[in-house]
């Protein structure tokens, strides 16, 4: 697995910016991460391949928030862009950033960001964050895609004018 980053965090500098999206705290919460990111970036007009991999990426990232952190609150799901890169995260009310290893004993789990460092091309990781809709302290588990410099710019002046994402 490709060791994520955690000084070079894109999120840092984009914080007070881009749409938030309450998910839910049970079994939904994936589903909704993908419904969520699938629209917003349809509306972007992104390819359906840079979709589905947004897609899948946030899915494996709000698996995560809801297998670990179920009972620290709600997750969100953090959209940005800045610099030709869509930034997307899951934030979780667990303080903890060890991030889950894969374990070949593990069964049919612990290889999701196995999928999130390969398709973000090692543009990943995790760092303590406060909630963007209460301040409650968590984690931000993020991840990066090239998209062109125009669409991040939309994706940021969305954001301003989204209310209640």
């Amino acid at each position: 697995m490709v060791a994520p980053s955690e000084i070079s965090d894109p999120h840092r500098r984009t914080d007070p910016d881009g749409l938030v999206r309450v998910l839910p705290t049970d079994a939904t919460c994936a589903r909704v991460a993908r419904a969520q990111v699938a629209e917003t970036l349809r509306e972007l007009g992104l390819p359906p391949e840079t979709v589905a991999d947004v897609q899948l990426m946030a899915s494996e990232l709000a698996t995560n928030a809801h297998r670990h952190a179920a009972g620290y609150g709600p997750p969100e799901l953090w959209l940005t862009g800045g610099d030709g890169e869509l930034l997307c995260g899951v934030f979780d009310g667990h303080t903890e950033c060890v991030l889950p290893g894969y374990s070949w004993t593990s069964g049919d789990h612990g290889r999701g960001l196995d999928v999130v460092a390969t398709l973000a091309e090692g543009r990943w990781g995790r760092r303590p964050a406060r909630s963007r809709r209460c301040g409650r302290p968590g984690k931000l588990v993020w991840f990066a895609v090239p998209v062109p410099p125009a669409v991040a710019e939309r994706l940021g002046d969305r954001a301003e004018r989204a209310a209640g994402f």
